[in-house]
């Protein structure tokens, strides 16, 4: 029994990819011979619209006085009437500054929170009604903030790595 198993795992595939093997062979055979029927129209078609724009271009070189092809000419600028029009102004909006996340405190509400240091960088719903949020200040301080029934339990700062790497090759 094992060894049926075997050959119906290990030889089976083997058959069976020569046959797909033969079979893409034939179905890209195919696709060759039918659009190799529509080349030759294509060619004409392209053909007889390079000698019409070649005829078109003769006849206007033996039509100038000199010889030459005719210059290409430019119309001229249209003229708008902006009488009583105002140009559009567009306003900037300031830019929001927030406060450092450094100065996230516990028992602060969730709305509080995103009024005074804005969204989070990161958001983790921990399950149920407690959730981790990530910010980072400028300094490159992280601050982890527990939030628990939209309160701020807990904070904790990590201060940026200032370690450096460096290699001695010998």
């Amino acid at each position: 029994m094992n060894i049926a198993t075997a050959a119906l795992f290990l030889v089976l595939p083997a058959l069976c990819s020569g046959q797909a093997t033969v079979e893409a062979a034939m179905g890209i055979g195919n696709a060759a011979a039918a659009t190799g029927a529509a080349a030759p129209k294509v060619s004409k078609g392209i053909g007889g619209a390079i000698e019409r724009l070649n005829g078109t271009l003769e006849n206007a070189i033996k039509g100038s006085t000199d010889g030459k092809a005719p210059r290409a000419t430019t119309p001229p600028a249209r003229k708008v009437a902006t009488a009583g029009v105002k140009p559009a102004t567009v306003e900037k909006t300031p830019a929001i500054e927030y406060e450092s996340p450094t100065e996230i405190r516990e028992g602060i509400d969730l709305a509080e929170l995103t009024r005074r240091f804005g969204l989070p960088a990161l958001k983790i719903s921990a399950g149920g009604d407690q959730d981790l949020y990530g910010y980072v200040a400028k300094d490159g301080t992280s601050v982890d903030v527990s939030v628990r029934s939209d309160k701020v339990v807990g904070v904790q700062k990590k201060a940026p790595a200032t370690e450096s790497v460096s290699l001695t090759i010998q």
